[in-house]
């Protein structure tokens, strides 16, 4: 749990998340099997309460404001949600939005299930997945499409990697892992997801606005429905949608 809750800070940024929750939530999600009921009923605990801390997560996603709302809907209708990052550095975003996206869908009871895609660090950074597949106790780079929709089922959340749904994009994770800035890879995962039988929706992040409409206009050929967001430090930038 000590390596668990590092991984995590280091992720998510100390100055946008309450450590005492973060340590909370994982020890909630953690476990020798992922346990839905009871990670559900300390997280609404902790959002009927108002208690300290939480005000730090609904903070951090109130800049991505259309997620938000797409997530409250989509727990309704029990849809899947497949969602991936801005394709930018965390160290520069400074918070992890997808992966607070996850960590309040996959805790709240009855939600929908949550297909993360993430990578696994390279180098000194750490990767959203290092996180979601010890929670996951699955091994990096193990989650095939099979065992992910197996893992969707009895878990209510996964991790998968565009490279190993597609073997095609290992072509390109060369370019991927040596880009010196922001990129527009975080959409190659949701584009080979095999999940679009199940009417999933998705929430991708856009590392520059101007590339918003590039990427609504590659999500409305693909029949694929979702919100492409931006997203900025509450106070340093704008959210928008498409």
């Amino acid at each position: 749990m000590a390596d668990l809750f590092t991984k995590a800070t280091a992720m998510l940024g100390r100055n946008t998340f309450n450590e005492r929750l973060l340590r909370r939530c994982l020890t909630a999600l953690a476990g020798p099997r992922y346990n839905p009921e009871t990670a559900g009923e300390f997280l609404a605990a902790q959002l009927d309460r108002r208690v300290p801390g939480i005000e730090e997560v609904l903070t951090a996603l109130d800049f991505l404001c259309p997620v938000k709302r797409r997530l409250q809907r989509i727990i309704v209708e029990e849809r899947v949600l497949c969602t991936s990052g801005t394709g930018g550095s965390t160290a520069k975003a400074g918070v992890n939005v997808t992966s607070l996206a996850t960590l309040v869908a996959a805790s709240v009871p009855g939600s929908a299930r949550y297909l993360k895609y993430g990578n696994v660090g390279s180098r000194r950074q750490v990767g959203s997945s290092d996180l979601w597949q010890q929670l996951l106790k699955v091994e990096p780079m193990q989650l095939t499409p099979l065992l992910a929709k197996q893992t969707l089922a009895s878990c209510g959340f996964a991790v998968v990697h565009a490279q190993t749904v597609t073997k095609r994009f290992a072509l390109v994770q060369g370019a991927r892992r040596h880009a010196t800035g922001p990129t527009i890879f975080n959409l190659a995962g949701p584009l080979t997801c095999p999940f679009e039988g199940q009417r999933a929706r998705y929430a991708i992040g856009v590392c520059r606005s101007d590339l918003l409409l590039n990427y609504a206009g590659c999500m409305s050929w693909r029949g694929m429905r979702g919100a492409c967001y931006t997203g900025r430090i509450p106070g340093r930038g704008e959210s928008d949608e498409v």
